[in-house]
């Protein structure tokens, strides 16, 4: 102000202050979206932006709540005064999983500052589902399946995803040719991704048809209950039958002398579908046979019949050669036929005629019979020897046939010889005629027979079942049954697993090394839990005629003894605790237990307490030690207390414990109160000819009975009553009155004595205090 007047009010001032109410829109947040939709794998994006401009400096947003695998970037934006509204984009991703199960976080936003954060403005929630790309179904591996008939093959089965529970896996279509072991697989969380291997067995038959049939696979149990078909494919197998319709004919070839007949037999190799009518022909004028047609059916297939050939006389001395055909029809037989040689001998010309049987097992017999067609001039010998080592003639080896004995038929047995390999083979006999006008006939008869080995390839175990100790090894050993054909034969170990490891995983035997047992060592891990682990070793048989037969070999069940033993570890087991303090121990498990273990405690008194009576410890923290505080409560005696904190284990392999492996703390409670008498006065002035008084008590409650106290040392005419005072544990605290007297004299001297209390009995023995005790004489020295 300026200006004169009544009053100067050239120096004057006043201020109005002024507030803008800004009518722009309220502060916040803007979001894009509060829901969003991500794949599993994948991104996507919302955009955030302030609806205000920020007074005061800049305004900063931080998310949080990303979780399961869902995550934002950033974690936090910042807005300027410049930049307010231009909006900012958040990219949130869903990390792929095992399971197909959808999640779902909700991301938070927290304001902070400039004037929104005074203002305490919040942000919206963005909710975000993760949508899986995981589908449940079952894997097969493989899905086309053949199996040699009286053999097995395996596929394997497992989980696409991972599921919420447990799951079992039934596999169906099986049939009383064709089984499935095991019938049923349970998969859990943990195990899902293990595959589980089924053992498809196909069974003999008798016919020669190769079957087919589709195993089915039903899933129950959490997400995979009523899965697509197309979700649990089949597994289509094939049974390769090992059998060859075929017509079984002996002998063959067939001799028939002339003017005489001779029998063979016919059968099927296999049962046919269908009745079968085998239709014999090829017969000449010169050989004729018994039927023309043989009928067979599904009951009378390997049942061998009969047919007996005859051969007419001729004139000429060559013998004929006639094959006889035999066609089949009906059943699975539309194809098959047979033909049989069969020699017409010449009773004229000069040969040896033989019958051999057409096979013999590998270390068995067969017998050749043998003869002269024609009647010697003289002694025939007849010399058989063979062309395989494995074929010898056992029983005479050299024949001798006389003129009336020249159309006996003689007997020679052939022996099969064992051998290592597990190969068929076939041995050409010879009959080498000599003596008389058979000498040089040419060519030597001869024959051949079949030989059926007798071994089964096969691999030895020397166990099926292998028990080896934690942190040791056991081992055992695998040889060939029989000298492998074709060269060597690998083995393959495989299972191993659960910290049992086998070495070495691959064997190789050749054909010199076949029989010589080769070594496998197993050996088991060391752990921290007292669970026997399992394993079954497999071994896969690979490589020459044991890879073309499907040699299969055994499986070796291993279990594993564990070296620990569950039990508390206590420490220390022997504690003190003074009297009104405190103490520790610790306690842990010494193994790792399967679930959770719960160790309660008890003994306590009411002098001695514990901070907790139980403790927990699960398959994470079983070694970590817990710590237990003893407290020791005061009390009115003088005496040690003890007590004996016992321990019990519930949970796991911690149930019901022995009392060697729980071990208790013995506590000693350290008193801290000592033995003592009080007198209420450490030194009585008694004037003479009058009585004073003082008391006794006990410091302690007394233990182990009541306590005396004598009183002596009364003299120079100061006595004391009473001399004698009794406390018991329950009156000890009280105190009691000793009344001192002070006799008159005739002197003017103040005479003194010392008051000697003596405690005895209880824990107050040898305990003793002294009171000094003085007469207030009443004379006074004067003459009179």
């Amino acid at each position: 102000s300026t200006g004169a007047g009544a009053y100067d009010y050239a120096s004057l001032s006043a201020t109005l202050t002024v507030t803008v109410q800004d009518d722009d829109e309220i502060r916040g947040v803007e979001f894009s979206t509060t829901t969003l939709t991500v794949l599993e794998n994948a991104t996507s994006t919302y955009t955030v932006q302030l609806e205000t401009q920020p007074v005061g400096g800049a305004v900063t947003i931080t998310i949080t709540g990303a979780a399961d695998g869902i995550a934002a970037s950033p974690t936090a934006m910042t807005f300027a005064t410049t930049t307010w509204n231009v909006a900012q984009t958040v990219t949130v991703r869903a990390a792929p999983d095992d399971n197909s199960v959808d999640e779902r976080v909700t991301l938070a936003h927290a304001v902070t500052g400039a004037d929104y954060e005074a203002n305490g403005i919040a942000a919206d929630d963005v909710v975000v589902t993760a949508t899986d790309d995981d589908t449940p179904r079952l894997r097969v591996t493989p899905t086309v399946l053949t199996v040699n008939e009286a053999s097995d093959a395996t596929y394997a089965v497992r989980l696409h995803t991972e599921p919420s529970g447990p799951v079992t896996v039934t596999v169906g279509g099986t049939t009383t040719l064709v089984t499935a072991t095991p019938p049923a697989l349970t998969f859990t969380a943990q195990t899902w991704e293990t595959a589980q291997t089924v053992t498809v067995q196909a069974n003999e038959d008798d016919d020669a048809t190769s079957e087919q049939i589709d195993l089915t696979h039903a899933a129950a149990g959490a997400e995979y209950d009523n899965l697509a078909s197309t979700a649990r494919p089949d597994v289509a197998v094939t049974v390769a039958d090992n059998d060859t319709q075929a017509l079984v004919l002996a002998p063959d070839p067939l001799v028939v002398v002339e003017n005489a007949s001779a029998e063979y037999t016919l059968h099927l190799k296999t049962q046919p579908t269908a009745p079968v009518t085998v239709t014999v022909g090829g017969t000449t004028p010169l050989l004729t046979l018994s039927t023309a047609a043989l009928t067979f059916t599904a009951s009378t297939w390997n049942t061998a019949q009969t047919i007996t050939a005859s051969a007419a006389d001729d004139d000429n001395g060559s013998d004929e050669t006639v094959t006889l055909t035999h066609t089949a029809a009906g059943g699975d037989y539309g194809s098959v036929s047979a033909s049989l040689r069969t020699t017409v001998s010449d009773d004229d010309p000069r040969r040896v005629t033989v019958a051999l049987a057409p096979t013999v097992q590998e270390g068995g017999t067969a017998t050749s019979t043998v003869r002269l067609a024609t009647q010697p001039t003289g002694a025939v010998t007849v010399a058989i020897t063979s062309d395989n080592p494995d074929v010898v003639i056992d029983f005479q080896p050299t024949l001798t046939f006389s003129t009336s004995t020249w159309n006996v038929a003689q007997t020679a047995t052939v022996r099969a010889a064992r051998d290592l390999d597990a190969a068929d083979e076939t041995a050409t006999l010879t009959y080498t005629p000599s003596g008389a006008d058979y000498g040089g006939v040419a060519p030597p008869a001869t024959s051949t027979i079949a030989l059926i080995d007798a071994d089964t390839r096969g691999v030895t175990l020397s166990t099926s079942t292998l028990t080896v100790a934690e942190n040791a090894s056991a081992t055992y050993t695998l040889e060939l049954d029989t000298q492998p054909t074709g060269g060597n034969v690998t083995i393959a170990v495989t299972g191993a697993a659960n910290g049992i490891t086998a070495a070495p995983t691959a064997l190789t035997f050749t054909t010199q090394t076949w029989n010589t047992a080769q070594t496998v060592t197993v050996r088991a891990a060391n752990d921290d839990n007292s669970i026997s682990e399992s394993a079954t070793l497999q071994h896969a048989v690979q490589g020459a005629d044991y890879a073309a037969n499907n040699v299969v070999a055994d499986d070796v069940a291993v279990t594993t003894t564990d070296d620990d033993t569950p039990r508390l570890d206590v420490a220390p087991t022997v504690l003190e605790v003074p009297e009104s303090a405190t103490s520790t121990y610790a306690l842990r498990l010494h193994t790792q237990p399967s679930t959770a273990v719960t160790v309660t405690l008890s003994g306590t008194t009411t002098l001695v307490t514990v901070d907790k009576a139980a403790l927990t410890f699960t398959p994470q923290t079983w070694a970590t030690q817990q710590t237990v505080t003893v407290s020791a409560a005061p009390d009115d005696d003088a005496a040690n207390e003890t007590a004996t904190l016992a321990h019990a284990a519930v949970g796991s392999e911690y149930t019901a414990l022995d009392a060697s492996a729980r071990p208790s703390v013995a506590v000693t409670v350290r008193d801290s109160d000592t033995t003592a008498l009080t007198l209420s006065a450490t030194r009585l002035t008694v004037p003479e000819n009058t009585d004073a008084t003082y008391t006794v008590a006990l410091d302690t409650q007394p233990a182990g009975g009541d306590v005396t106290i004598a009183i002596t040392g009364a003299a120079n005419g100061l006595t004391a009553a009473p001399t004698s005072l009794t406390f018991t544990a329950q009156t000890w605290a009280t105190a009691q009155t000793v009344t001192v007297n002070a006799a008159q004299d005739a002197n003017a001297v103040d005479e003194t004595a010392t008051l000697t209390h003596t405690a005895t009995g209880g824990d107050y023995n040898s305990v003793s205090a002294t009171l000094a005790v003085q007469s207030d004489d009443s004379n006074q020295p004067a003459v009179t």
